[in-house]
Parts: structure tokens; sequence; C-alpha cells
């Protein structure tokens, strides 16, 4: 194999590895987004109950200062 060839291969491999490192970050990323999504509904479904939780301590202060 000439240097050129030799070159020329190393560079196909070069971009074969970034493509390689450039789908292994996408799917962190996705994973990422994921867990943070799934976070913030968990988060969401806990406020929903402290809004519920706190929504019925104060209707029974209400009806206890009738």
């Amino acid at each position: 194999m000439d240097r050129e060839e030799e070159i020329r291969q190393e560079l196909i491999t070069e971009n074969e590895n970034l493509k390689n490192e450039i789908e292994a970050l996408k799917s962190f990323f996705l994973a990422l987004n994921e867990k943070k999504a799934q976070m913030i509904r968990e988060r969401g479904e806990r406020s929903g109950i402290m809004k519920r939780k706190r929504s019925v301590s104060e209707e029974k202060k209400t009806k206890i200062s009738k």
C-alpha cells in the first residue's frame, strides 16, 4: 500500500469511529432527555398530590372555622 492509500484508510477508519461516537452520544442524550421528562412527570404528579392534600386540608379548616 502506498502512503496515499494508507492515509485514506486512516481517514476512513477515523470517520467510522467518529460516526460511532456520534451515535453513542445521541443515544446518551436521548436517554438523558427521557429520564428528565420522567422526573418532570413524577414531580408534577407529586405536586398534584400535594395540591390535593393542601386543598383538602384547607377545606377542613374552612369547615372548622364556619
